[in-house]
């Protein structure tokens, strides 16, 4: 699970793995195996606003945590253990805004605001395995802004004259 759902680019991100039996006990020393991925996530700051009457019940806006099956790009992997608990703690670097946006080509094809830097939606799917060698997956997603706050304007009308001014 994803105990820490939320980080500014270029914070460390943390996500905390409970790895449990059916009955209930915890898979002491199991070994985790984990992968980290990263895709824009155009949508979050979105849900800051109230949700728009035309929106049909189906789309999504009320679960935050709603995704595809696409996880987006490869950005690490690697092991850890668990304790006694059953449980690790994994850190993983996050890029910030700068780096982000130099690290990701640009590309000539697309209009430049989808070359800005946006804020991203970190996947982290986990596989744990028992000394006994069964094993079992999961996933938690996590959304890293660009800052600690956003700033959402609209504009009063979907047309105006040119060199009119534009009331927000």
């Amino acid at each position: 699970t994803g105990s820490f759902p939320h980080a500014v680019q270029g914070e460390p991100l943390k996500f905390k793995i409970n790895a449990n039996y059916y009955f209930g006990s915890p898979v002491s020393h199991g070994l985790v195996k984990y992968t980290l991925y990263k895709k824009p996530d155009w949508a979050s700051r979105y849900h800051l606003l109230p949700r728009p009457d035309y929106y049909s019940f189906l789309d999504g806006w009320d679960n935050p945590d709603f995704s595809s099956a696409y996880h987006g790009n490869y950005v690490m992997e690697g092991v850890a253990q668990t304790d006694e608990a059953g449980q690790v703690i994994v850190t993983v670097p996050t890029a910030d805004a700068i780096s982000a946006a130099e690290g990701d080509a640009p590309s000539e094809d697309l209009p430049n605001w989808m070359n800005d830097p946006q804020d991203q939606r970190y996947t982290l799917e986990v596989e744990v395995t028992d000394l006994s060698r069964h094993s079992i997956t999961g996933t938690a997603d996590a959304t890293v802004t660009q800052g600690e706050f956003a700033v959402l304007v609209e504009n009063s009308s979907g047309v105006v004259e040119a060199g009119k001014p534009l009331e927000v």
